[in-house]
Order: structure tokens, then C-alpha cells, then sequence
């Protein structure tokens, strides 16, 4: 935005802001309130938004007279005939690393896999090292993600709670979309997100015995937080997706032309 600010184009720019302002500078409110001040005094012809409304809300704060919305989310998921019938497989997706949870897998797996549960793990970043065993699958880099996930009946993001106070999570959001429970940490925007909807279960804290628990809770509630997550992906598709969101990037006739090229 800075650069932009800077180079002042007379063109229109559009951008969406994943994170929160302080993500990956301590002081970042200070510096995005200073480059939205430059934008404005650039008259720069920005469409700025946000993949929730928690974001959106924190970027108003800082962006003065510059306008910060709430764009649609661009990931489809699986569509899904029905809800999850029986809670047998249980997945981790994602690359792999501390601020995920990744300290607690080496205990937390052999627990479910000693229960019965068939267990994927995926590591995009290839930073896990682990061997198939029996009931367990590990995978690597997936060209399409959201096939995987829709397999499983459940899958758990053990996220740091403090990392993804506002943080969105894009593993989420696969899950609502294709209609499978979760569970993910207490005190943050995505358990709010799972709390409400009555899609899962939340943990408290960032530990084997907390997340085996909500386990525990999702197998005896599985019935309904099922049917209340199949019901939730039919909502995803009435107002998120792919071209939803390049609408609202670039405008409807633009972004037709443009998911007509990209997906088919």
C-alpha cells in the first residue's frame, strides 16, 4: 500500500488483507495507519477488503477516510451429498509447524490411532517426518486440498490460540465449505466461527490432554455437530466462493471471464 502510495497510479487497485496488522511487525498499526494516510493523500482509487468482518473492523480503525470491507471468502470446498454419519477418520492439515500445533502431534496421534481412528496427516511444507503405519496416512504437497479434507469425518486444528487471536484459517474454511466438523482453539475469531455455527468443538489450551478431550466431546455430540455442518456448507455456497470474491476484487463482468478461464 506504501508503494503504491508512493508510485501513485492512475489506474484502480484492489487488495485483500489476510491478516491481522501486527502479523508480522510489532508496531504494524502504526505503520498501516501511516500508509493509509499516504494513500489518501495520494487519491488513490483503492477497493481494500478483508476475508472477515473482525479484520475489516480492525482496519477501519487505522484507515482513516479509506474504506476496508469484508470480502467474500474464494475457496468451494467439496460439495457434500449429506452430513458425516460416523466420526472414523480424523485428519491434520496444513504445513506443519509450532504456531499449528505441531509439538503436540507426536503424543496426540498414537492416542487416536489407539482408539480406533483412522488418522491423516498432511504436511505442505514436508517439515513432519513420520511413517505410515496402520490407520495412518501421511501426506505431502496436494494440488487440491479440500479433496483430502472432505474425506474426513473431522479434523482438528491444534493452532496456538495467541498466533490466531484474529487469524483466519484457510483449512477452516475447506471444512465449512465441504461440510466437516471441527475442532480448533478457544478465545480466537475461528473457534468463535465454530462455536456459533455448532460445526465442533473447542480446547482451551494448546495440550494433548485438552485437544484428546474435545475429541472425546465431538464423538459423543457427533450427530449434531454434523448435521449443523452440512447445513453450514449450504450457506458457504449461497455467499462465499471463488467468484464471489473476484466480483468483489474486480466486478461481475471482469470476473466471470475471468473464473470461466481459471476453473474450467
Amino acid at each position: 500500500l506504501y508503494a503504491c502510495a508512493q508510485f501513485a497510479p492512475r489506474v484502480g487497485i484492489s487488495a485483500c488483507i489476510p491478516e491481522e496488522p501486527t502479523h508480522t511487525l510489532s508496531h504494524g498499526r502504526m505503520w498501516w495507519r501511516y500508509a493509509f494516510a499516504r494513500a489518501d493523500r495520494a487519491n488513490l482509487k483503492l477497493n481494500i477488503g478483508t476475508t472477515t468482518r473482525r479484520l475489516a473492523d480492525e482496519f477501519s480503525i487505522l484507515s482513516g477516510a479509506i474504506r476496508v470491507g469484508r470480502f467474500p471468502v474464494p475457496h468451494e470446498g467439496v460439495r457434500c451429498g449429506g452430513p458425516k454419519t460416523e466420526l472414523r477418520k480424523i485428519g491434520f492439515f496444513g504445513a506443519q509447524r509450532f504456531e499449528k500445533g505441531a509439538e503436540v502431534l507426536p503424543k496426540l496421534i498414537p492416542k487416536l490411532l489407539n482408539d480406533g481412528y483412522e488418522v491423516v496427516l498432511h504436511d505442505s511444507g514436508s517439515l513432519v517426518h513420520a511413517d505410515e503405519t496402520m490407520g495412518l496416512t501421511v501426506l505431502g504437497y496436494l494440488p487440491v486440498l479440500a479433496n483430502e479434507i472432505a474425506k474426513c469425518d473431522l479434523v482438528i486444528l491444534p493452532y496456538a490460540a495467541l498466533r490466531y487471536k484474529m487469524r483466519a484459517s484457510a483449512i477452516l474454511w475447506e471444512c465449512v465449505a465441504s461440510g466437516v466438523p471441527t475442532i480448533v482453539p478457544a478465545n480466537t475469531d475461528i473457534g468463535v466461527q465454530v462455536q456459533l455455527a455448532g460445526t465442533g468443538k473447542t480446547f482451551a489450551s494448546l495440550s494433548t490432554v485438552e485437544i484428546y478431550q474435545a475429541v472425546k466431546e465431538a464423538r459423543t455430540d457427533f450427530r449434531r455437530i454434523a448435521v449443523a455442518a452440512f447445513k453450514e456448507s449450504g450457506r458457504w455456497r449461497e455467499s462465499e466462493g471463488v467468484e464471489r470474491f473476484i466480483t468483489a476484487m474486480i466486478g461481475d463482468e471482469h470476473a466471470k471471464g475471468f473464473v470461466s478461464r481459471s476453473l474450467f
